[in-house]
Parts: C-alpha cells; structure tokens; sequence
C-alpha cells in the first residue's frame, strides 16, 4: 500500500462541542472503570454502538444515560431497578409514593420507603446520596440499561426534560463507582455556556 484515502470518518462531526463532551465523558469513565490488558468484550461492543450512534443521536442525554447503563451492566455493577436495593423487598413496576421512587448509588439500586425512611434517619452522608426520579424516569431506567447502542434510534417515549432526568440518574451510579466525580463536561452544561455566547 502506498497511500491511504479516509471515504467517511465519524470523527469529523465531534467538532459539534456536546459531542466531543460527551465522547469525552465516555473516554473519562472507561479509563477510571477499567483495568488495562483486561477484555470485557461487552464493553467493547457498547463503545463500538456508542461510537457509531454519537453523530445520529439527536438527544445526546438519552444516548449517555443508555450508555452509562450498558458501561454499568457489562462491568457487573448494575443498579438494582426491580427490588430493594438495601432489603430485597420486591417492587414490581408499581408507582413509589407520591408517583416517585427513590435511588442509591450507594447502596446499589432502588430502595423501598421503608428503607429511604430509615436512612434520612440515620446519618447526614448517606442522605445526601439519595437521588429522587419520577415513575416514568424509574420505567425508562429499567427500559434502557438493555437497550443496544447501535443502530441508534432516540428510544421510545422520550419527552423534552426525560432523558435529562435520567441521564443524571445513571451518571450518579457511574461516579460512584469511580469514587469521584467526572471531570468531563456534560453536553447540557457545553450547550448552556454557548448559547449564553
């Protein structure tokens, strides 16, 4: 071979700021996540969907929140969705009080409200990690962690603020396992100083 022509590259549409951010988030976590020389072909194939899907999304808090749910789920640290977390009481897809459910990265998943009550009794640290989503956001959560990247299609019933909501969700329960927050940018965070501009 003596010369080499690029025909079609991805790449050229992470010029777009929330892309790179959100390839760069990605990178972050992947790296923080993993040990180097270890294969987890699951992972492998998710970056691979998230790669192709990154220039097609046109909700890019839907296509994070399917991969931190897929990056969670291919390393065997899942968050608990259909029980408690904290005591194994099973849940089902019923509506939590008020139409809310309550998370724990912490603890690992879904908690019932017997279990959020005893900790917002118990110590100010664990409170804090409390993270508060609406029925809906639970249902899209439980829809998502199985959802492929690749071909990507924005996922069904994806409504403006969604997929926000569920984005931070997923990312708390990904920073939790690095034990620190990211440092990457949030595509939301990219889009909001420049349109301030």
């Amino acid at each position: 071979i003596t010369s080499a022509r690029i025909v079609s590259a991805i790449w050229e549409r992470l010029v777009d700021p929330e892309r790179f951010a959100a390839a760069s988030y990605v990178a972050e976590v992947v790296d923080a996540l993993c040990e180097p020389q270890m294969a987890v072909p699951e992972l492998y194939e998710a970056l691979c969907g998230f790669q192709e899907s990154l220039a097609q999304a046109s909700d890019l808090d839907a296509l994070l929140a399917v991969m931190n749910l897929r990056i969670l789920v291919a390393l065997g640290v899942s968050p608990e969705l259909d029980a408690c977390a904290r005591c194994g009481a099973v849940l089902g897809r019923r509506p939590l009080v008020g139409g809310r459910a309550w998370l724990s990265p912490q603890a690992g998943g879904l908690l019932c409200n017997a279990c959020v009550r005893s900790i917002r009794e118990g110590s100010a640290d664990v409170r804090s990690d409390l993270i508060s989503v609406s029925s809906g956001d639970l249902t899209r959560l439980r829809a998502w962690r199985d959802l492929p990247l690749a071909p990507w299609t924005d996922p069904a019933g994806l409504q403006k603020g969604n997929a926000a909501a569920v984005e931070r969700a997923s990312r708390a329960f990904v920073e939790h396992q690095m034990g620190r927050r990211s440092r990457a940018k949030s595509p939301a965070r990219i889009k909001a100083k420049v349109a301030r501009r």
